[in-house]
C-alpha cells in the first residue's frame, strides 16, 4: 500500500535539490551583495569628507546628501533582506538534512544561519524578530545537539537562546 509518507520520502531528493539550487542562488547573490555592502562603505568612508568639503563650499545640497542617504538605507535594506532569506533557507536545509540521517549536514546548516542571524541582529539590536530568529536557530541547534548526545552543547545553545529572547 502505498502512503502519504511514502510519498512524502520519495520527493524528499527532488526537495533537497531545489533546496540546494535556491541556496546556491542566495550564496551568489549574498556574495554579490556582500561586495556591493563593503563598496559602498569604502566609498562612504572615501567620501564623507568629500561630501563635508563639498556642502561646506556649496557643491552640494542637503537634498543631495537626502537622496544618498536614502539610497544607502535602501541598498543596506536589500542586503539584509536577501541575508535573511539565505538564512531561511540554511534553516529549511537543515531541516532536510536532519531528516535524511545528515545530523552534521543539518548542524553546519543551522550554524551557518545562525552566523547569519547573529549579524543581521548585531546591526538591528532593537529588533525583536531579529532576536527571536537568533533565539529559533539557537533552538534547533539544542535540538539537535540533545539528539547527538552532546548535552553540553544543547544546553549551552539552550541557555544563549533563553538569554537572547
Amino acid at each position: 500500500m502505498h502512503t502519504a509518507t511514502d510519498s512524502s520520502r520519495a520527493d524528499q531528493p527532488q526537495q533537497w535539490e531545489a533546496l540546494h539550487d535556491q541556496d546556491q542562488a542566495l550564496a551568489d547573490e549574498q556574495t554579490a551583495a556582500t561586495a556591493r555592502l563593503e563598496f559602498l562603505q569604502t566609498r562612504r568612508e572615501r567620501s564623507s569628507a568629500n561630501v563635508a568639503r563639498a556642502f561646506a563650499t556649496g557643491k552640494i545640497t542637503l537634498d543631495n546628501i537626502a537622496a544618498l542617504t536614502a539610497y544607502l538605507t535602501q541598498e543596506l535594506g536589500t542586503v539584509q533582506a536577501r541575508q535573511r532569506d539565505l538564512a531561511l533557507q540554511l534553516y529549511q536545509s537543515a531541516a532536510l538534512e536532519r531528516e535524511q540521517g545528515d545530523a552534521d549536514g543539518a548542524l553546519a546548516s543551522l550554524q551557518e544561519a545562525l552566523a547569519i542571524d547573529r549579524r543581521l541582529a548585531v546591526g538591528d539590536p532593537g529588533s525583536a524578530d531579529k532576536r527571536l530568529a537568533v533565539g529559533r536557530t539557537l533552538l534547533g541547534i539544542a535540538k539537535l545537539q540533545a539528539e547527538q548526545g552532546d548535552e553540553t552543547g544543547a544546553r549551552a545553545s539552550f541557555t544563549e537562546a533563553l538569554e537572547i529572547t
